[in-house]
């Protein structure tokens, strides 16, 4: 009677679907931690963030205007100036909404500006 021999490199079908179960517990893991943590930089953001409806005058960077060196100050260079002053209408991750200076409300014009532009933001009390 020959027995057929296994080779030792073969897997069980009971350690398959041990394996393929912590896969799926190892990327459920995963995906819990990487939400949370984009959640909680998200809050950290919007708690640095100056609130809606407050007046503040943006620096822009200096690459912007071609120059590599730049004090964070509102400065005129090369004939333009590096920042904006207005009322913050609206802000996100990526971009900061301003009402530019006008004493009507419905005439003031909104100025879209990149987060990733701005160098400083001086608010006003």
């Amino acid at each position: 009677m020959s027995v057929a021999s296994r080779s030792p490199f073969r897997i069980r079908y009971r350690t398959m679907v041990l394996l393929l179960a912590l896969m799926v517990i190892l990327w459920s893991g995963f995906s819990y931690w990487s939400e949370y943590s984009d959640n909680a930089a998200r809050i950290a953001r919007e708690r640095l963030a100056p609130p809606v409806g407050v007046r503040c005058q943006i620096v822009f960077s200096g690459e912007d205007l071609g120059i590599e060196r730049m004090p964070p100050t509102p400065a005129m260079v090369n004939g333009a100036t590096n920042s904006v002053t207005g009322k913050i209408v609206d802000q996100s991750e990526r971009w900061i909404v301003l009402a530019s200076e006008s004493t009507d409300e419905r005439s003031a014009t909104k100025i879209w500006i990149p987060r990733e532009r701005v160098l400083l933001i001086r608010v006003d009390n």
